[in-house]
Formats: C-alpha cells, sequence, structure tokens
C-alpha cells in the first residue's frame, strides 16, 4: 500500500549545496564537503522513507538555525516564543533545497523531476534541524 505523507526530521546544521569545481585536468567535481552532506542527508532520509514515493509531490520544509549564543536574552527568548523566527542570512535558501532534492533522488523519490511544489523557510531555532513533509498529490492541479 502506498503512503501519502512522509514527514522527516533531520537532525544537524542545515549545509547548502557548493558550486562544481573544475580540477587542473579540466574535469568538474562536486566539493567533498558537498558529497559528504548528501551521503548523510540520504542515510537519514533512507531511515523516514524506505521506499520512494511515486506521482506529483509537495514538498514542506522548514531548515532551523540555533541562534547564536552572544544574543542578548529577550532576542533568544523571542526565538524560543516563535516571535523572531527569519534566518536572512547565509546559506541561501535554494542551494539548501538543491542539496535537499538532490539527496532524495532514489531515496524520497525516483527524481527531483516529481518535485511540482514547495513551501521552503529559514528560521532561528533552539536547535540546528531540517524537517521534511512530502506529500503524494491526486489529481489534476
Amino acid at each position: 500500500m502506498p503512503r501519502d505523507a512522509v514527514s522527516i526530521t533531520i537532525p544537524g546544521k542545515p549545509i547548502a549545496k557548493g558550486r562544481p569545481r573544475m580540477g587542473r585536468n579540466g574535469r568538474v567535481y562536486t566539493p567533498e564537503r558537498t558529497r559528504g552532506a548528501e551521503e548523510s542527508l540520504q542515510w537519514a532520509l533512507r531511515e523516514g522513507c524506505p521506499v520512494p514515493l511515486e506521482g506529483p509531490l509537495e514538498m514542506e520544509v522548514t531548515f532551523s538555525f540555533r541562534y547564536p549564543k552572544s544574543w542578548p536574552k529577550a532576542k533568544r527568548e523571542a526565538v524560543e516564543e516563535g516571535t523572531h523566527p527569519w534566518y536572512n542570512r547565509r546559506p541561501d535558501l535554494d542551494n539548501l533545497l538543491k542539496l535537499l532534492t538532490d539527496a532524495g533522488n532514489g531515496v524520497l523519490w525516483k527524481d527531483d523531476t516529481q518535485v511540482v511544489a514547495v513551501d521552503a523557510t529559514k528560521e532561528y531555532s533552539i536547535e540546528d534541524s531540517t524537517f521534511v513533509v512530502v506529500r503524494v498529490l491526486g489529481g489534476t492541479p
């Protein structure tokens, strides 16, 4: 029986997809940090979804970044209450999504072309994490 939705929480600081690099021999390669992050994401996603979802998919993602320890008490309390949530610093949201969608290939879905709708946010939080909800869409838009 196919599942309609998958919800996964991935602990750890969200990492963005790095740009491809060119080696001395003229070949293009993926930076080591990006490869490592993608592999660890795949392991976490595989635990949450052992079989890839089929059909058009909607993805809801929240990238959470721990607030700085140097923040004053009032600002920390605002984050804990949810009144100061937006994380408007690097990494870029689109690069965070790119790493996540590429890591989901063959794990959450057969190919990331299945993802037709995305709702993504970056926010300050008590802990670093990534929260992903993927839903199977039915019918026509």
